[in-house]
C-alpha cells in the first residue's frame, strides 16, 4: 500500500465521497477507520481531513436547501427499516434474482482473499463492511423476493469484493 500524507487524503477524499454519494457506505468508512486506527495509526489525520470537504459540501447542500444539517430523505428512508428479515439476508446473498453468489461468484475467491491477507489488515475490514451492509439492508421492510433493491447495493459489494482480489493472483492460479 502506498504511504504518505497525501496518499492518505487522497484516501479520505474517496471515502468522503462514497459517504456521500451513498450514506449506507459509512460501513466501508468504518473499515478504514478501523484499520487507521488499528494498523495506521499516523495515517488516520490524513484521512479525516480528506474526508472533511465532501463531508462539509454535503452538509452545506443539506443546510442551504433544507435549512438543516439532516438529509432531505431521512424521514423516508427512516420510515422503510423494519425488523430484521433473514429471508432478505439470504436472497442478498443466493436469490436467483439478486443474490451476490449468483451474480459474481468470485466473491467466494475475494473472501478466501481477505482471509489470506489479514496481515495487509484492511481486506478482513473490507469483507466484514460488506457483511455489515448486507445485514443493515436485511432490516428494509420492502423485501420481496429480490425485486426490491436496485443493483447498487449488489455493485458496491462486487466492487469491494474485486478490490480484495487484487494481489491474489499468483495464489489463484
Amino acid at each position: 500500500s502506498r504511504q504518505g500524507f497525501k496518499a492518505d487524503l487522497l484516501a479520505g477524499f474517496g471515502i468522503g465521497l462514497a459517504v456521500a454519494a451513498r450514506p449506507d457506505h459509512v460501513f466501508y468508512l468504518a473499515g478504514v477507520m478501523a484499520f487507521s486506527l488499528w494498523r495506521g495509526r499516523g495515517r488516520l489525520a490524513g484521512i479525516v481531513l480528506g474526508g472533511a470537504l465532501p463531508a462539509a459540501l454535503l452538509a452545506w447542500y443539506w443546510f442551504a436547501f433544507t435549512g438543516t444539517l439532516r438529509p432531505p430523505e431521512l424521514g423516508v428512508q427512516s420510515a422503510v427499516f423494519g425488523t430484521f428479515d433473514p429471508g432478505a439476508f439470504l436472497g442478498l446473498l443466493a436469490s436467483p434474482r439478486r443474490g451476490l453468489l449468483w451474480y459474481f461468484p468470485p466473491v467466494l475467491f475475494a473472501l478466501w482473499a481477505a482471509g489470506r491477507r489479514r496481515a495487509e489488515g484492511l481486506a478482513p475490514l473490507m469483507a466484514a463492511a460488506v457483511l455489515g451492509l448486507t445485514l443493515f439492508l436485511s432490516f428494509y421492510d420492502n423485501w420481496v423476493g429480490g425485486r426490491s433493491y436496485g443493483s447498487r447495493y449488489f455493485a458496491s459489494a462486487a466492487a469491494a469484493f474485486c478490490w480484495m482480489l487484487a494481489g491474489a493472483e499468483d495464489d489463484l492460479r
